[in-house]
Order: C-alpha cells, then structure tokens, then sequence
C-alpha cells in the first residue's frame, strides 16, 4: 500500500520545485537540473528541469514524488 506524506505545500505556489531543492537532498538528478531548481523560477529552464526531477528523484528508501493539485507528495 502507496503511503503520501505532504513534503511541500502547495501554497508556495511556482516556488514549490524551489522549496523542495532547498530542503532536500539531491537523488538521481542532474546538477544542472538541482541547481536550475535551486536558483528559482525567475531560470530559463525551471519548469523542464522541475518536469525532469519529478520524473527522476528518488530517496535512498525507494521514495518517489508526485505533484498533485500543486501539493508534492513524498510516495513510499
């Protein structure tokens, strides 16, 4: 059975990725698309490097993302 776990609020708004690049740790991702995060949506390619990200992090323990009605979800 899926267990979701609220990581990041949606009320962060387009600053979510941002948030999440800020307070975790970096799995299965390029730097480049990290630190394009890291940097905010004010970089060219924040949103293909948010789509990269969610398709591609994953936690030590198997963990995955899902971004659901702008909330992200740690999935276990």
């Amino acid at each position: 059975m899926e267990k979701e776990t609220l990581i990041v609020d949606g009320h962060h708004g387009i600053y979510v990725p941002q948030v999440f690049a800020q307070h975790f740790t970096q799995q299965n991702c390029t730097d480049e698309d990290w630190e394009t995060l890291k940097a905010g949506p004010e970089t060219e390619w924040y949103w293909e490097s948010w789509e990269a990200v969610l398709q591609d992090w994953k936690s030590p323990k198997g963990e995955t993302l899902d971004q659901t009605d702008g909330d992200l979800f740690l999935i276990s």
